[in-house]
């Protein structure tokens, strides 16, 4: 960086200015064993440096004071899950998965009326760090409430390695360091109960809440968890000479393609680019035409789901289940069945009632072959063969992660890459495909396909973040 760059990378963040900043509210998400506290001190770090004021809101210091009578053990293991348990308590007790993120909102409150005297009042220059959130109606509630002022980070470990320093942190704290391998299932339980609390209404989420972020550090070493967020830091504050890396301009491309898509359950959006980041071709889940590519809305023989009325997937979905209730009709004597209803009712109840958690998570409710529309990966995959583009030794990024069909045939394609935001639990790719893909590598495997976490500004802050320093830079 030259000398010039230096010179006004300090005039925007220097701390020495007397000028008037908002109240930022950072809220952090990072599964345990992540390294989350020192992602918090780097943050504090750096935002001192840009001449604000952190205060750290530690959300489990909440917990205790909901239940200050509960003891919390010593043990690492012990302490995390008594955590946990009281933390899925409070949640059920109030029937709000939001409460511990509101509580934090109180204590914000509490501190502004101690530099304000007003909690309705900013502090001016003031910066809350609330640490660590768990579910996404936490992250819905602070955006709620602070807007544009919330920036929720989310940090990111492979999973291996969160088991590895999990197992060592607990068995530090029993004493028994050099026989940390014991303490890897004690550390893979938690893990998991962490992602999502199978079974339990309000529990841990950190799945569904961690891809909400608005930006994504690698939590992998001191040095990157620096770099991440200084640049994070810097983008904020202004600094115009920060422009998107290839993986930021690929994921905000497939976010972007994926708005095409009016498929009825979700929106999903792939690109395709070379290593040197040149787009080869976008995709998104909605329903092929003939001849090629996927229905627009200029089309005059439209036929998307959405015109049709019903997603052909549950149809079929629903249909099976009837099959199946009408064979085991006379087997199983359940109270469902004696109330007299017909097999439509009861599949209905068991596919979008009440009843739909005794399906859930089953092979029938995964069930993928039935939807009409092409998934985002292959109408990538598709529209490259149809235009003669090879993508061998190409990254595709996807906002969720692929399924196990699109896997095979970003397999056989000779894609080297995957980059995706969102995690997808009942993908099957790693139990069928473990001898070709690699799933959040600690570093690149040459020989397999490497499926990897988005690192970087996520889509929803891309033009905020990046117009705003072009803006700037037309203004010098």
């Amino acid at each position: 960086m030259s000398m010039e760059n230096v010179e006004s990378k300090s005039k925007i963040i220097n701390p020495l200015q007397p000028v008037e900043g908002p109240e930022l509210i950072f809220g952090m998400i990072g599964p345990v064993g992540s390294n989350l506290k020192h992602v918090c001190q780097t943050l504090s770090k750096e935002l001192k440096d840009a001449g604000y004021d952190p205060h750290e809101i530690s959300v489990s210091s909440l917990i205790k004071l909901v239940y200050p009578h509960e003891s919390i053990p010593e043990h690492e293991d012990k302490r995390i899950e008594k955590l946990m348990s009281l933390g899925t308590k409070f949640r059920q007790a109030t029937v709000d998965g939001s409460v511990l993120a509101l509580m934090a909102v109180v204590k914000i409150r509490e501190v502004r009326q101690t530099a304000t005297g007003n909690p309705n009042v900013p502090a001016s220059r003031k910066a809350y760090i609330l640490r660590s959130l768990k579910r996404p109606e936490e992250v819905a509630a602070l955006r709620a409430i602070y807007g544009e002022f919330f920036f929720l980070i989310s940090a990111y470990l492979p999973r291996e390695k969160r088991v590895s320093t999990l197992a060592t942190e607990i068995a530090k704290s029993q004493g028994k360091l050099p026989d940390a391998d014991r303490f890897r299932s004690k550390a893979e339980h938690l893990v998991s109960k962490d992602e999502e609390e199978e079974g339990a209404d309000f529990g841990q989420d950190v799945s569904e809440a961690f891809p909400m972020a608005d930006f994504f550090v690698s939590a992998d070493s001191r040095a990157s968890i620096k770099e991440g967020i200084s640049r994070f830091v810097e983008i904020l504050f202004g600094y115009q000479f920060h422009t998107p890396s290839k993986d930021e301009m690929g994921m905000y491309l497939a976010r972007s393609s994926a708005l095409r898509s009016a498929d009825l359950s979700r929106q999903v959006g792939a690109v395709i680019a070379t290593p040197d980041g040149d787009i080869i071709s976008i995709g998104c889940n909605e329903v092929p035409k003939a001849l090629g590519g996927q229905y627009w809305p200029s089309d005059a023989n439209d036929d998307r789901d959405f015109i049709r009325g019903y997603d052909s997937s549950t149809v079929s979905k629903s249909q099976i289940i009837r099959e199946l209730i009408h064979k085991l009709k006379e087997d199983i004597p359940d109270a469902i069945f004696s109330e007299g209803k017909k097999e439509e009712e009861i599949s209905d109840y068991l596919l979008e009632g009440t009843g739909r958690k005794i399906f859930k998570g089953t092979q029938i409710q995964n069930l993928l072959e039935f939807g009409r529309p092409v998934h985002a990966e292959m109408a990538a995959i598709t529209t490259a063969a149809r235009l003669g583009f090879s993508i061998k030794g190409t990254t595709l990024y996807s906002t969720t992660f692929p399924c196990h069909m699109c896997a095979r045939h970003i397999i056989s394609s000779g894609i080297k890459r995957v980059v995706y935001i969102e995690p997808y639990p009942k993908s099957r790719v790693k139990d069928l495909y473990h001898d070709s893909v690699v799933i959040d590598p600690e570093r690149l495997v040459e020989d397999k396909v490497n499926f990897q976490p988005f690192v970087g500004i996520a889509p929803s802050r891309y033009l905020e973040f990046f117009e705003i320093a072009s803006k700037r830079k037309d203004d010098t």
